[in-house]
């Protein structure tokens, strides 16, 4: 639950400060992402999932 807790935070932080650099958004024309209030969930559940096996392998 640690993982899942942490990645969602850092997920949310890292998407508000992207979307807030232009060359980013200037090169992701189409992405919904950027002008939605919603927050892409499926991000922080990928990098969850990913450092979770990333542990577990170890």
């Amino acid at each position: 639950m640690m993982i899942l807790a942490v990645m969602t935070i850092l997920a949310f932080f890292l998407h508000r400060v992207v979307r807030m650099i232009p060359i980013v958004v200037n090169m992701t024309p189409g992405w919904e992402s950027w002008t939605s209030k919603k927050f892409p969930m499926g991000t922080a559940l990928g990098a969850s999932l990913v450092a979770y096996l990333a542990l577990a392998a170890l």
